[in-house]
């Protein structure tokens, strides 16, 4: 898969539970390995208030084309938002 920077993409990871949660993300940079390869992708996301974080790339997807509809209508609550998100007062929403 080619990234695009920057560029729009979903976010997989798996919890120590085994359990897959995904995240719509922004990728916006990358850290370079020592050989100059793209080691890591500079991500951020969030609705509430911005979070960042670095990603191998194996760990990015694009997204499906019921995805890009709901992203371009401007409709990304029916995006994947499984990643910590900061809901002020309400800590029973974060996960």
């Amino acid at each position: 898969m080619h990234i695009t920077i920057p560029g729009t993409y979903i976010a997989t990871r798996q919890t120590q539970d085994g359990i897959k949660k995904e995240q719509v993300v922004k990728v916006d940079g990358t850290c370079l390995a020592a050989d100059g390869k793209t080691q890591l992708y500079q991500f951020y996301y969030g609705t509430f208030g911005y979070h960042e974080g670095f990603i191998k790339e194996e760990n990015l997807r694009e997204l499906t084309t019921s995805e890009k509809l709901s992203f371009d209508g401007g409709n990304f609550y029916d995006l994947p938002q499984q990643f910590y998100q900061s809901f002020m007062g309400l800590p029973e929403l974060n996960g």
